[in-house]
């Protein structure tokens, strides 16, 4: 392995572990095939379980109240001055820093990921296969010239709501109840959109192995 190679971050939405290899009733072949080639945490602990402290705590290695992002960016919680998160760290350490997608780390005020420490960001579009096509298209563009690069690329999937796009969402007669929610039809239409949402994630996740 080189001294610095190159890192790829996935970062889904509220995805949580509702995948096939954690054992959920849903199809995410190539999430488990990264699960099966690498390491399946089963022993971990998120610092908190909204989004934007959650990520904080991964950019950062701190609690929400050690990094001050101890809620949502969106309605203005920021980090601390001082705090310094991981695309400005591996800026430090030599690599090229990139956003494919969504962050949601920082506010929507200026220059969002410049403020992070990406180098460059590339448009949100609708789908994670969309976003990792872009991925793609930029990676085959590189050469190994470039020197190392760091890509965080986020999804919207599967975060609520459950709009869908020609998916095939699950019907509720098919859908596996979760164990700690009521059984109702509502719910499970609702699991059903999950459902969908997760496969179309999976999609994604497929054409950036396919492009790594």
């Amino acid at each position: 392995m080189p001294d610095r190679p190159n890192i790829v971050m996935l970062v889904p939405h509220d995805l949580g572990t509702y995948c096939g290899c954690y054992g959920a009733a849903v199809e995410t072949p190539h999430i488990d095939a990264l699960a099966a080639e690498g390491v399946r945490f089963s022993n971990y602990h998120c610092s908190a379980a909204q989004c934007s402290p959650s990520r904080g705590s991964i950019s950062t290695g701190l609690y929400p109240h050690n990094n001050g992002l101890i809620g949502l960016a969106h309605v203005g919680w920021e980090f601390n001055e001082g705090v310094t998160p991981l695309p400005q760290r591996m800026r430090g350490a030599g690599y090229s820093t990139h956003l494919f997608g969504v962050q949601h780390e920082t506010g929507r005020h200026g220059d969002p990921a410049a403020r992070l420490g990406y180098d460059e960001a590339y448009p949100v579009k609708g789908r994670a296969a969309e976003i990792a096509g872009d991925f793609a298209g930029w990676l085959g563009a590189r050469s190994a010239d470039d020197g190392p690069f760091f890509v965080s690329l986020g999804t919207r999937e599967p975060h609520r709501p459950y709009p869908l796009d020609g998916e095939e969402v699950d019907a509720p007669e098919d859908v596996q109840p979760l164990p700690w929610l009521p059984d109702r039809e509502g719910i499970r239409r609702d699991i059903g959109g999950l459902n969908a949402l997760t496969r179309r994630l999976d999609e994604g996740v497929g054409v950036v192995r396919e492009a790594i």
